[in-house]
């Protein structure tokens, strides 16, 4: 399952580290946590690869397209008659997230972030907050 958290936009794209033997990849919309119908993607191939970083477009034209879902299953898989050997696999997808809440931090007013303390507790806490776009000791 891979779950985006946002509203995916456009086609997402698999770029697979190939060490040898041939790939197939399909996705499948996400029913509460279990996959629909798996779609092989247009870029289908049956090439065997040997030590090649091949790019795909994870996308079935005429059954199953990813644009605006939020999750979906993605399953990579062989022939059966031979192995498939990946180094790696990088997945890229681009979001919506205009409606994203941001983090807001202000002293002695409501915050996105909380911290509870037991009001008998005679013990001081320092709290350090940190994510991507910055950090804070309050």
């Amino acid at each position: 399952l891979v779950d985006c958290k946002y509203p995916i936009t456009g086609i997402p794209t698999l770029k697979l580290d190939i060490r040898s033997g041939p790939v197939k990849i399909a996705i499948a919309d996400d029913i509460g946590g279990a996959p629909g119908t798996y779609y092989d993607i247009d870029d289908l191939t049956t090439t065997s690869y040997s030590s090649e970083t091949v790019t795909f477009l994870l996308d079935s034209l005429n059954n199953y397209r990813l644009k605006g879902e939020t999750s979906f299953f993605l399953k990579i898989y062989t022939d059966g008659a031979t192995a498939l050997v990946l180094n790696s696999l990088e997945l890229d997808t681009d979001l919506v997230t205009i409606d994203t809440l941001l983090p807001k931090i202000y002293h002695g007013v409501p915050n996105t972030f909380r911290a509870d303390q037991n009001a008998d507790s005679s013990l001081n806490a320092t709290v350090t907050l940190s994510y991507r776009d910055g950090h804070w000791v309050i």
